[in-house]
């Protein structure tokens, strides 16, 4: 509510936006109501840092500003932070706080509704006014200003964020119902909860979004709960494969919904293959055993499909798109295509290190990793995949230098891309970056016909990736059965000489601490009853009494020593 000062005969304009040279944006204001000695604007929903309320003058020569105050009514749900990483490293807590902040403002009741639901059909316009989840009805929506709505594709990393702070079960499994409960008879789901839009790709990233939520949380009951629908949504991604196991798209089927690709897009082969994997996982879990193992075999035939038709030994990276090198075609290498292929364990190790190099060499700035090389011709549509940082597939870069054991690389790109934003005054982490500067990206991305709000996002949740990496790659906890009931141990501090962390698991939480003594490393485990932690790191552990562990052994709760 805006409480303005005095009285006025008609409506004042607001504008608002994230920052003050950049109030691009008209607030919907339902009412104008007077108490007699001022009066008050209501306005449904709004989200913005900054805020104008102006009076256009009598002649209609110019505005002037208005004199008011704001009360602020919060949608969000009070919630307990249950983990967290904790460094010494002040850049690094800094990009994780952030994170925090982003993922907290991200999550927003389903029921408002997106940006542009008054001009959504009447079928997404009910469902956005009238879906429930089974306790409260709050999502995980990409930004709370623009999107308002649940994108499946873009979850990952926000299902990952809202997991180790939050602990909260209730706000992903809604982010998830709502497919659910969108889905056809076939099994198709759409791949935004309001304005239900086609990708088929975001089929896919359903089933490594699920199998992640359920390793993470041990949330196997929602599983049997949606059994029916998952098996069909499960049926039909699988029909949509072409005989030689690929997935072929039209244009803007993927996250860079504004590239111009379309075809077998190599990141989506990758995608697709990870869903096979998880589809594996999750029908054992269901307690299905499969006569048929269909999900493994197609999944191995299309990593052999990536290896072989989207590799290019010459230039040692992988392309855009399936059959570049075959074809004679000019040749385009992108960051998900060769970021995935690693992530998704298609790449082997000689392949993997290859494309490292090629992405560092050829995609890499003082500000992150570019999407494409070399640069697409902009078609009035695409420009905004050349000269910008998408902080969403920058993450899977920097995860699969982690899996690739290219943690030294991997924590430089993260500081270059989350560093610069902090660097330019970001306490939340936007959608996308200027990759010239590292600053806000100001351009509208697409002109629309309308007034649409189609303006960068600057609280985005899927470019909070740090959050997870950090603790599961820094920190080396990563859970190996549901709910971290059994997990990995192989911390890598990289020069940090103390980190902090604790992750919700399903017995309790799981802590370590590690603190730097010489050329040694005091290690102490905060460890459930019931929980199996396996060490994995190179170097023995050292016990109180002199004993050692080596690579592979259980450990107990306690106090350790190792180089590390």
């Amino acid at each position: 509510m805006i409480r303005l000062k005095s009285p006025l005969s008609r409506l004042p304009r607001v504008r608002y936006g994230p920052r003050p040279d950049f109030l691009h944006f008209t607030a919907p204001l339902e009412r104008l109501e007077s108490d007699g000695s001022g009066c008050s604007l209501v306005s449904p929903f709004l989200a913005a840092r900054y805020l104008a309320v102006e009076q256009e003058c009598e002649d209609g020569s110019r505005t002037e500003p208005v004199e008011c105050t704001l009360e602020f009514r919060s949608e969000q749900a009070r919630m307990a932070e249950t983990g967290f990483f904790r460094c010494s490293d002040p850049e690094l807590q800094r990009i994780v706080e952030a994170c925090r902040t982003t993922i907290r403002l991200c999550m927003v009741p389903h029921y408002e509704g997106n940006s542009t639901l008054a001009l959504q059909p009447d079928r997404s316009r009910s469902f956005a006014k009238t879906w429930r989840g089974s306790g409260d009805s709050r999502v995980l929506v990409d930004g709370p200003r623009r999107d308002r709505e649940v994108w499946v594709g873009d979850l990952l990393p926000m299902v990952r964020t809202a997991w180790i702070f939050f602990g909260d079960r209730e706000v992903i499994r809604n982010s998830l119902q709502v497919f659910l409960d969108q889905s056809e008879p076939d099994g198709y789901m759409p791949a935004s909860s309001i304005s239900m839009q086609r990708f088929h790709e975001y089929n896919a990233w359903f089933f490594i979004v699920l199998a992640e939520y359920v390793m993470l949380s041990g949330d196997v009951s929602f599983l049997g709960e949606n059994a029916s629908r998952i098996r069909e949504a499960m049926r039909y991604l699988i029909g949509l494969l072409e005989k030689d196991g690929t997935l072929v798209l039209d244009r803007m089927q993927t996250w860079a919904w504004t590239a111009s690709r379309s075809g077998r897009i190599t990141s989506s082969q990758c995608v697709v293959h990870d869903a096979l994997r998880s589809m594996r996982l999750l029908s054992g879990l269901l307690g299905d055993v499969p006569d048929d193992p269909a999900p493994d075999r197609l999944a191995d035939r299309l990593a052999e499909q990536v290896r072989n038709r989207g590799y290019d030994p010459e230039a040692g990276a992988f392309t855009d798109m399936l059959d570049m090198v075959a074809s004679g075609k000019p040749r385009t290498y992108s960051l998900d295509a060769n970021a995935l292929a690693i992530r998704s364990g298609i790449a082997t190790p000689e392949q993997a290190a290859s494309a490292l190099h090629f992405l560092e060499t050829h995609h890499w700035s003082a500000h992150g990793s570019f999407a494409f090389y070399p640069r697409e011709n902009p078609d009035g549509r695409n420009w905004v995949h050349n000269d910008h940082i998408w902080p969403f597939v920058v993450g899977f870069e920097a995860e699969a230098r982690f899996l690739a054991g290219d943690a030294e690389k991997s924590l430089d790109l993260v500081r270059r891309t989350w560093g610069s934003m902090l660097s330019h005054g970001a306490d939340t982490f936007w959608e996308i970056m200027d990759g010239r500067t590292g600053g806000f990206m100001n351009r509208r991305i697409v002109d629309a016909p309308d007034d649409r709000d189609t303006w960068n996002s600057a609280c985005h949740g899927w470019s909070t990736a740090p959050a997870f990496l950090l603790p599961a790659y820094l920190g080396g906890i990563l859970p190996t059965s549901p709910g971290y009931r059994s997990l990995q141990l192989d911390p890598h501090p990289m020069g940090i000489d103390r980190i902090e962390v604790r992750v919700p698991g399903i017995e309790g939480p799981v802590g370590l601490l590690l603190e730097r003594q010489g050329d040694f490393h005091r290690m102490t485990l905060e460890i459930p009853e019931g929980t199996e932690c396996r060490w994995n790191g190179e170097s023995d552990v050292i016990l109180s009494d002199g004993s050692t562990r080596q690579r592979g052994s259980i450990l107990e709760a306690g106090t350790y020593r190792v180089r590390l």
